[in-house]
């Protein structure tokens, strides 16, 4: 990682921890906050694949995958958009699945970095498991408004919190200016 990205890595997380903090402080309004991070977020991503996917990954091989994965997220996005004002329900549900996903994702690679020798396995398989404990305390309190939007600021923090990690962590591989 080059020293500028190492500093736009530690500015998102900080700007991260801020609005995990902002969030915190309006729990009121917290579920609407956090349904407009995740439409944005979701949507943006979305945008960001079907980028890759026109600029470079349509000539690669299974660069489909970066065109489907951006449609998702755009369909994903504009749909939670949409229901901001609905329900509280759906967003939570957003929430979950979100978290499960990652949690399932983290600990199969977890697993499968352990079996290949690599050594940041525990890590991926604790960030795992911290996804998963994120998506079961969501649905145990899925009637708590103020929970949830804790929940939700902590994961951010969390999130942030490696990020910072990742950038002071040493890279394996010698770039040439």
């Amino acid at each position: 990682m080059t020293k500028i990205r190492r500093i736009v890595s530690i500015f998102r997380a900080l700007l991260t921890i801020v609005l995990a903090l902002l969030i915190m402080a309006m729990p009121d309004e917290g579920i609407k906050i956090v349904a407009v991070i995740l439409s944005l977020s979701l949507t943006i991503a979305g945008i960001r694949k079907l980028i890759y996917y026109f600029s470079m990954a349509r000539h690669m091989v299974g660069g489909r995958y970066s065109l489907y994965v951006g449609l998702l997220y755009l369909d994903l996005g504009s749909f939670t958009s949409i229901i901001i004002d609905s329900s509280r329900y759906y967003i939570i549900l957003y929430l979950v699945g979100i978290h499960a996903f990652e949690a399932a994702v983290s600990i199969m690679r977890g697993r499968d970095a352990k079996k290949n020798g690599y050594p940041g396995w525990k890590s991926r398989i604790f960030g795992g498991i911290v996804n998963l404990i994120i998506a079961l305390l969501c649905v145990v309190l899925i009637r708590e408004n103020e929970a949830i939007v804790f929940l939700y600021a902590a994961g951010l923090i969390y999130s942030a919190a490696l990020r910072i990690r990742d950038a002071f962590r040493k890279t394996a591989i010698a770039y040439i200016p």
